[in-house]
């Protein structure tokens, strides 16, 4: 849905919090300090393959601005663009480095083959010889691989077989990293092999656009990037890795930052300032006001009731989403044709709740010392609650940090 809604059915549907905006929606809103021009021209200037990290907060908005890069003319004159969720094609909860590099090859083979683009007959032997050497195969029987007299279909099978199994099989799952990981070089050649002949076959170059990393608890990422960060720059074509703002924040990003030419943060938009008044800064909350201005007629709420869910978002455009749909559910509930600052209390009461069974009493603690002092360092005292929003980081001129506005009560009274 892409029209402003006019009634609070109307209004529920196009606050959807769990949708990215497609490039070019009419929903979206720019704002302060957005990185992703900058992040345009870097790769569209470089010669090079690039590889770049992007985070943010969860709900920040980083898979809209993918969308919007991956249609940005400048980007699309150079790169064949192929973008991918982890969410989508793993186990997000049970992601490896071998994973995501075998799924790095299998997208760009097959994106290859959507364009109706033909690889050479050399490159596809030399794939299938791999697939019926390295085992795979064997594993690949179980699940009922069908035959091809295609080579080419026959090898996407392969792939189409293989990625299913890393995203539900636990034991498959196992068995192809066992096979695969030991042959790590010969992956990487069979990667890097098939985005040169890919890039040849296009006539661009390839750009991967890997998102939902970001998605990752703090334990699962470490490992993934301070472990394996070195293989993972390896693929000969540029690749933006989303990444969890808490690995970000720790005194460990050093060292990835040496491994991957950029970094790039999308901020939340500031809505107060960082004195200990936090006085309300008018462009966030003009800002988040567009947000719902450009998806719902604004007569939907009371004056206070806007106010409200605009400053218990935290700056945060998913937690918006979130505050106004609740809020509008609670309203068609009490048979309201608007929100009401009632509507928003109960909502936000309601996500308080599940903050009060998330946050330990050792996270509580952390958060009133945060709350008194704002200040964000390389440290892994930030790293769980940054993941789970209870703290927010914002960028302006300085970064900072503040504990989410929903859950400040639970930092005075102990919940």
């Amino acid at each position: 849905m892409s029209e402003i809604a006019e009634n609070l059915s109307e209004l529920i549907n196009n606050f959807d919090p769990s949708k990215a905006l497609e490039g070019g929606s009419a929903f979206y809103v720019e704002r302060e300090d957005n990185p992703t021009e900058d992040l345009i021209t870097f790769l569209s200037e470089m010669d090079n393959p690039v590889k770049v990290l992007y985070s943010g907060h969860k709900g920040s908005g980083k898979s809209t601005e993918l969308n919007r890069l991956s249609l940005d003319k400048r980007i699309t004159d150079k790169f064949i663009v192929v973008d991918f969720s982890v969410a989508d094609e793993l186990d997000i909860f049970n992601v490896k480095y071998i994973d995501l590099l075998f799924s790095i090859g299998a997208r760009i083979f097959q994106n290859t083959l959507n364009l109706g683009k033909k690889f050479e007959r050399k490159l596809l032997t030399r794939l299938n010889n791999w697939f019926a050497t390295s085992k795979i195969t064997e594993i690949e029987t179980e699940i009922g691989k069908e035959k091809s007299r295609n080579l080419g279909a026959g090898i996407s099978l392969h792939f189409v077989n293989l990625m299913g199994s890393l995203k539900l099989g636990d034991s498959r799952r196992e068995r192809i990293r066992a096979v695969i990981e030991p042959q790590l070089k010969n992956l990487l050649d069979i990667i890097n092999s098939i985005i040169d002949a890919s890039e040849i076959t296009v006539g661009k170059k390839i750009l991967i656009c890997i998102d939902d990393l970001d998605k990752l608890e703090p334990g699962p990422s470490e490992e993934l990037f301070y472990e394996h960060g070195t293989v993972l720059a390896l693929p000969r074509c540029s690749i933006i890795y989303t990444i969890p703002i808490g690995t970000v924040c720790s005194p460990k990003f050093g060292k990835l930052s040496r491994l991957f030419q950029e970094s790039y943060t999308l901020p939340n938009v500031t809505i107060h300032d960082n004195s200990e008044s936090r006085e309300k800064r008018e462009e966030g909350f003009m800002i988040m006001r567009k947000m719902v201005e450009r998806r719902a007629k604004l007569n939907l709420f009371d004056a206070e009731a806007l106010g409200e869910v605009t400053r218990l978002s935290g700056g945060v455009f998913r937690e918006l989403s979130r505050l106004v749909r609740n809020s509008a559910v609670k309203a068609v509930y009490s048979k309201g044709d608007k929100i009401k600052i009632e509507n928003v209390q109960r909502a936000a009461s309601d996500i308080r709740n599940d903050y009060r069974r998330l946050l330990t009493e050792d996270q509580l603690t952390r958060l009133r010392t945060f709350y008194e002092h704002r200040v964000l360092e390389a440290s892994e005292r930030f790293q769980d609650l940054l993941q789970n929003l209870s703290l927010l980081e914002y960028r302006n001129h300085e970064n900072w940090c503040d504990v989410n506005p929903i859950i400040v009560p639970l930092t005075k009274n102990n919940g």
